[in-house]
């Protein structure tokens, strides 16, 4: 593995990736608020979406970097840059709790609104 000859390439598939998943998030974000939570309030729910998503990202970010950081003054001598796996291995425990409660919240959310559509 070379980072300086395997990130240039990834950048670029990297960055439509995520560009597609915040576009889509956009896009399809105020059908999926109006047809779960009341249509008349599709405003007030979207911008909390957008609030929360904010937020999310805000505190993430920083806990990503102050875990970095942490990891960084324990290995580093003094330069605060840190080498090696285990400089992100914390950061990476964030993102897969992270995700792990974000795909129990989606599922537990399906099955809410398929107990709640069976009963109609």
């Amino acid at each position: 593995f070379l980072p300086g000859v395997v990130l240039p390439q990834a950048l670029l598939p990297t960055i439509v990736v995520v560009a597609l998943a915040y576009g889509a998030n956009w896009a399809i974000m105020p059908s999926f608020l109006a047809a779960t939570f009341s249509g008349s309030h599709v405003g007030v729910t979207f911008n909390m979406h957008a609030f929360s998503l904010a937020i999310g990202v805000l505190l993430t970010s920083s806990a990503t970097g102050t875990l970095y950081d942490a990891q960084a003054a324990k290995t580093s001598e003094g330069g605060g840059f840190c080498h090696g796996p285990q400089c992100w291995q914390g950061a990476f425990a964030l993102g897969l709790g992270v995700s792990i409660l974000g795909l129990a919240s989606a599922v537990l959310l399906a099955c809410k609104r398929r107990s709640s559509a069976a009963s109609l």
